[in-house]
């Protein structure tokens, strides 16, 4: 999926998916909730790797 169709199908801004993708910017709560669902996934399943680590 590029930064453009997540964009769209998140209603999320483009440049904010940069910056997260990047490290400028961590997101907040919505942010996460937001992407979860828009790749269906649980928002633990989203974050897990951040703890497994």
């Amino acid at each position: 999926m590029t930064f453009d169709e997540l964009a769209e199908a998140s209603g999320l801004a483009r440049q904010t998916l940069l910056n997260l993708s990047a490290g400028r910017f961590y997101g907040d709560l919505k942010t996460w909730a937001i992407l979860a669902k828009t790749w269906d996934v649980s928002l633990d399943d989203l974050i897990a790797p951040i703890w497994d680590d």
